[in-house]
């Protein structure tokens, strides 16, 4: 439960520091957290990892002030967490309920179809699902899935909406100016990559495999 909660904050681009927290989760998780963030460097090993599958989050921190929270706000970072998950796991979070009694109503959202068009190929189109191309998903998010369906490292990817780079991965894509029905355009950086840097990357797959079974991203 907390490594699938630090994988969404993961992918989530949530790194708790200056843009705020938008996850949370149960209190005995968050002590879990807690308590592992105290074993410094238990936790900067395990923010390798974190690097590892999103370059773009170097540290998750655990702000002081969390337990103060309000209970709203708690309520509502487990609900973002409750739909992150189940749009990156594509099954519903059983570790993490909402008190029906506190839960407020969800309304459908609208259609929301993007369609992305790389420029190395001709005619070649990556369709997203509706569920995907939520227009508060953020623009990091999407270049994940666009890693699990084309296999395009994100630090390759350039996305542009009308000839404009979407350069700020933390954004959403409502926040980015992107409109219902759109086609963004994907252009592949080929970036040279070490063989020593390839060895560490497959060093790090290897021992998540051994630790938890499979590489998250492949879910």
């Amino acid at each position: 439960n907390y490594i699938e909660f630090m994988v969404v904050k993961t992918i989530g681009l949530d790194p708790g520091s200056k843009y705020g927290i938008k996850y949370g989760a149960t209190a005995p998780i968050e002590n879990l957290w807690h308590f592992h963030v105290s074993l410094t460097e238990i936790y900067n090993t395990f923010m390798l990892i974190v690097k590892d599958i999103n370059p773009l989050v170097g540290y998750i921190a655990h702000p002081l002030d969390l337990c103060y929270t309000s209970r709203e706000k708690k309520q509502e970072r487990r609900k973002n967490t409750v739909e992150a998950y189940r749009m990156l796991f594509e099954k519903g979070c059983n570790w993490l309920t909402i008190s029906a009694k506190r839960r407020p109503s969800i309304q459908p959202k609208p259609n929301y179809k993007i369609c992305i068009e790389r420029s190395d190929r001709a005619c070649h189109h990556i369709c997203i699902p509706c569920n995907y191309g939520a227009p508060d998903e953020t623009v990091g998010f999407m270049k994940f899935r666009i890693q699990s369906r084309e296999n395009i490292p994100i630090e390759e990817q350039c996305l542009c909406y009308n000839g404009r780079p979407l350069a700020r991965d933390h954004l959403t894509l409502k926040e980015s100016g992107v409109q219902q029905n759109s086609v963004l355009t994907l252009h592949h950086k080929k970036v040279k990559v070490s063989m020593v840097e390839e060895q560490i990357r497959k060093d790090i797959e290897s021992k998540i495999m051994e630790d938890f079974g499979s590489l998250p991203w492949e879910h």
